[in-house]
């Protein structure tokens, strides 16, 4: 399930939900946003609608992998409430 990130009329990036797991409930998120619109709080907002999808759908757990040197992804996924397993991977339980 991929969808576009949008500002204004222009696309910036996508989000998605990866390897849906229905049985256990479970999910990877991919995202990225376009060079130079990065650091604005656009990739926030996109996971937290995907956030709100993924409860919507009943999904327990998600969990996201990025680069141990991209702060700006991983400062989102903190703020998002996920969980740093390693410094690439993050997981995060959905109530």
């Amino acid at each position: 399930m991929r969808y576009g990130i949008w500002a204004g009329s222009e696309l910036i990036g996508d989000i998605a939900l990866q390897d849906l797991d229905w049985r256990n409930g479970t999910a990877t998120i991919g995202m990225g946003i376009r060079s130079g619109l990065r650091n604005q709080g656009l990739g926030q907002k996109a996971l937290a609608l995907l956030l709100d999808l993924a409860r919507h759908l009943e999904l327990k757990q998600l969990s996201a992998r990025t680069d141990k040197n991209n702060g700006p992804a991983i400062g989102s996924l903190l703020a998002s409430g996920f969980s740093s397993i390693d410094q690439e991977n993050f997981v995060r339980a959905l109530d």
